[in-house]
């Protein structure tokens, strides 16, 4: 569920970096050499110098990402919304990078275990991919909220947000996500038990993914997905016949822990099946090649062999296999598995041995009482966590609220230096008036007048007759004149702003959002110097003219 998440956050990346400051480049270029708390240390320097308070945000941000990578998701989490506090973040220009930081939070929060938090936070996100008018940051953002959901247990209304998503993936064509978006759907649909549309949902998921060529990995563990689904619709020729193209993918790139995984599944497949002998052979194939630490994998591998064993008549065999589990167990960490393995034995010995059984069974049952306690501190945890992320808030909060009283202050003082400014420049402008009129009694040649006069009507009617549309301006005629050369992203636009069209139809006629339009065309301006159309038809004009 998260691969798509995580892979959207790197494809942003690039993104997020625009508009930055170069205090914040120089903690980027830290992260993007890995060195994570030098990177943090920088940035809680730069924080402290005044004259970095306008790249607040942005400090915080990449702190965030420091954090994030040092898998400090507490930290990540506080720094992001402490750059969510920065006002310079509510400006329209810096919606993309509100809607990312957004989106960073409700990740963070789902990182933690609280969906509830990360999907306030998702929907927010979606709020502002709206705003922006971009299908891709739209799409994403109902993928998220459906992610959230699904967590909750709200699984209807995931499905409804994932069927969103993917409807705006299939207008944009773009297959990666859509590849995402039916993966997903065929998990949500597999909890619903809706075994027949999760099979169709991993079986269009896996040719989207052939066809862009994806890698041997994600197909191995697509393909499981739809041997798991077709196990689960009791189709059990279908279900090994996906969970051996599962294991070829994997085997083709030597990925040993997915193997042993597929082996384990391929034995329990067989083992519904009835064919007892061969599973027990997949099953001791993985069992030579799993970390005798991994208790999980364990607990899955003992569990087929007492079934099998007990399908067999093979009593001591079973018990043997449930004793080696409860040993294995005994030396791990996991009360869980530790409960489950006393269990088994209990059971296995009620008729042989009905007062070992009983021992373990009492021995289960106090266990159980401890489980009971680790999910309660379990419980606790999670709410220590939300109590120190709520808190952090509220600091936050106060902080920002000082910072207003402080800029109110500030403002007050720029009020009365602006007045006094003011009155200094009214009288030696006046002073300059006077001394001007005294000096300039002289006229100006009226043959020089006239000649400027004539040059200006001759300049005003060569722009009257120009036409942009029907112009030969050209890239290169236009560069030479340009410090700043236009791409030729930018020249195809400023030809467009030349003419009637308006930024929607523009950005419609080269298949792009406003925003993208209104970005390129701020840059355009901003290389020829001017500040709108008619200024830049201007500049045209003189450049083609000479």
């Amino acid at each position: 569920m998260w691969l798509r998440c995580l892979s959207a956050l790197l494809c942003l990346f690039p993104i997020f970096s625009r508009g930055q400051s170069d205090a914040s480049r120089q903690v980027e270029a830290l992260i993007n050499e890995g060195n994570y708390p030098k990177a943090i240390a920088m940035a809680d320097s730069l924080m402290k110098l005044e004259e970095f308070q306008p790249d607040l945000y942005f400090l915080h941000s990449k702190k965030g990402d420091a954090f994030y990578y040092l898998i400090d998701v507490e930290n990540s989490l506080k720094s992001y919304l402490q750059a969510l506090e920065q006002e310079e973040i509510r400006e329209e220009k810096h919606l993309l990078n509100l809607y990312e930081t957004t989106g960073y939070v409700g990740f963070c929060y789902a990182e933690l275990g609280l969906p509830g938090k990360a999907l306030s936070y998702y929907h927010q996100s979606l709020n502002q991919a709206i705003q922006l008018e971009d299908s891709a940051l739209l799409a994403q953002a109902y993928f998220n909220v459906s992610s959230a959901q699904l967590k909750l247990g709200n699984l209807q209304e995931g499905i409804e947000m994932l069927n969103r998503a993917y409807e705006i993936d299939i207008i944009r064509k773009d297959t990666s996500a859509l590849s995402f978006d039916l993966n997903a759907l065929g998990y949500a649909h597999l909890q619903l038990n809706q075994t027949e549309k999760a099979i169709i949902y991993f079986k269009e998921s896996i040719k989207l993914l052939e066809n862009a060529q994806g890698n041997y990995g994600s197909l191995g563990t697509r393909y499981n997905n739809l041997s798991q689904a077709f196990k689960a619709h009791q189709s059990l020729d279908s279900a090994l016949l996906y969970n051996q193209r599962s294991i070829d993918f994997h085997e083709s790139i030597s990925d040993t822990l997915n193997l042993i995984e597929r082996w384990i599944n391929r034995g329990d497949i067989l083992n519904d099946k009835g064919n007892l002998t061969e599973a027990q052979v997949w099953i001791s194939k993985a069992e030579r090649l799993v970390d005798t630490e991994n208790l999980d994998i364990l607990s899955k591998i003992f569990e087929i062999r007492i079934e099998v064993s007990q399908k067999l008549d093979r009593h001591s065999e079973a018990v043997a296999y449930a004793q080696d589990y409860l040993r294995h167990a005994e030396n791990s960490t996991s009360a869980r598995s530790h409960y489950q393995a006393l269990q088994s034995l209990a059971k296995l010995l009620s008729e042989s041995d009905s007062k070992l059984a009983y021992a373990y069974l009492e021995k289960s049952t106090l266990l159980k009482d401890s489980i009971r306690s680790i999910e309660a501190d379990k419980a606790a945890n999670q709410l220590a966590i939300r109590y120190e992320v709520d808190k952090t808030q509220s600091e936050n909060q106060i902080l920002k609220l000082q910072s207003e009283v402080m800029e109110a202050e500030l403002a007050q003082k720029r009020i009365t230096n602006l007045w006094l400014i003011i009155i200094v420049t009214v009288v030696l402008l006046s002073s300059t008036i006077i001394t001007y009129s005294l000096i300039s009694r002289s006229k100006i040649k009226e043959q020089l007048l006239n000649s400027e006069i004539s040059e200006l009507r001759l300049q005003i009617k060569q722009l009257l007759d120009f036409k942009p549309e029907q112009s030969s301006i050209s890239i290169e005629q236009l560069n030479k004149v340009l410090d700043d050369p236009l791409s030729d992203r930018e020249f195809e636009v400023l030809q467009m702003a030349m003419t009637d069209k308006s930024n929607s139809e523009i950005a419609e006629k080269i298949f792009v959002s406003t925003n993208t339009v209104k970005y390129h065309l701020k840059n355009i301006y901003q290389k020829l110097g001017v500040s709108n159309r008619k200024e830049a038809l201007k500049f045209a004009f003189q450049a083609t003219t000479g």
